[in-house]
């Protein structure tokens, strides 16, 4: 299994392989599975990339002005561009916050070089290794036979039960981190039901996420401005984007419930 996971195949490994795996290696993997930078809109990374990093600095208890944090994340996206562009949202922050915690040994001030040093040291990091080791074992195993449909089902459900824990206990959620395929499913089974008037308010909410995504992209180089302009495809991007929405508000429902699993 390569270091970054370059897989086509990242949402059959999440449905069927994730679940499978011991809980330590579960959330290393499935941070590696996520949407890789490359695929995804210059703006909306960029503005990813300015979330982390105030996020580090406030721990760190380092204050930085707007116009700073702009100029490291614009640098920071062009060196993850140039040399780990299969890396995953996900993964940018659990390297960054393990590093701000000393995970990785001393550092000398947060600037760009330190965030790809941290980066490299998650990467790398032996628990990574093992954990995509596994994953490896995993997929092989299950290669050697072929699911049947109420498995994949199954495996599916309990995945969508561990994202639904991770939205449970997480103090801010990114709905970028849902897997669209979660959509269609509950949608499928009628646990989503979305009006015509409630999925056009979706559907503009998300249109503005994106104008918001590529507007702040213009505070920073030409180069970010001309990534969004070849976006492979706009109307694609704001469909997912609602669906994950929607799917967020169907999490949030569900907590507001009590539910301790979806299934």
């Amino acid at each position: 299994m390569n270091q970054l996971v370059k897989s086509d195949n990242a949402i059959a490994l999440q449905r069927d392989i994730l679940p499978k795996l011991p809980e330590r290696h579960r959330e290393i993997v499935a941070a590696g599975l996520m949407p890789k930078i490359a695929d995804q809109p210059a703006g909306m990374v960029v503005n990813d990339l300015v979330t982390i990093i105030v996020g580090i600095t406030t721990i760190a208890g380092q204050k930085l002005d707007t116009a700073t944090i702009g100029i490291y994340a614009d640098e920071f996206y062009k060196k993850l561009m140039s040399t780990y562009p299969r890396i995953s949202i996900a993964e940018v922050k659990a390297a960054l916050y393990a590093g701000v915690y000393d995970e990785y040994g001393d550092y000398y001030g947060l600037n760009c070089k330190t965030f790809v040093s941290f980066v490299k040291s998650y990467l790398f990091s032996e628990s990574r290794k093992e954990a995509f080791r596994v994953l490896g074992k995993e997929a092989a195993l299950s290669n050697e036979r072929t699911l049947t449909p109420e498995e994949k089902e199954r495996d599916l459900k309990d995945f969508i039960n561990y994202s639904y824990g991770s939205y449970c206990v997480a103090q801010q959620y990114n709905p970028n981190l849902i897997p669209v395929h979660f959509y269609h499913y509950l949608e499928s089974k009628q646990m989503i039901r979305i009006t015509t008037e409630h999925k056009q308010k979706l559907h503009k909410e998300a249109i503005k996420i994106y104008g918001d995504l590529v507007e702040k992209s213009n505070l920073f180089t030409q180069a970010l401005e001309k990534a969004i302009e070849k976006a492979k495809d706009k109307t694609e991007t704001v469909k997912n984007i609602a669906r994950r929405l929607a799917v967020a508000e169907f999490f949030a429902d569900q907590k507001k419930a009590g539910k301790k699993l979806i299934f």
